[in-house]
């Protein structure tokens, strides 16, 4: 089993901007649940702590190997979802791990 974690600092210049991004981000990422092949779930959490070193959107998914990682990476959607958030975020983090 893999966990794949990605955490978004947004660029939206107020906090309403950034509500709607993170509303945007979240949308777009749940709605793979359940359409790529060996993803057993993705979570997306819009950060409500906010400081100057905080995430303003967290994702955990959890696939079963490492070419599910591969093909969900792949997949047209998430590719489609990565370009969109790519244009939303100032700074992103992720780790891949096995469990």
């Amino acid at each position: 089993m893999i966990k794949h974690i990605v955490l978004w600092r947004l660029n939206g210049k107020t906090d309403a901007e950034r509500a709607a991004q993170a509303a945007e981000i979240q949308r777009r990422l749940h709605a793979l649940n359940g359409r790529v092949p060996g993803l057993v779930k993705l979570e997306v959490g819009i950060n409500f702590a906010h400081s100057s070193r905080s995430a303003d959107v967290a994702l955990i998914a959890k696939l079963e190997s490492r070419a599910a990682l591969d093909a969900y990476q792949a997949f047209p959607d998430h590719v489609t979802a990565k370009h969109y958030i790519a244009a939303q975020a100032a700074d992103v983090w992720a780790a891949d791990y096995e469990v």
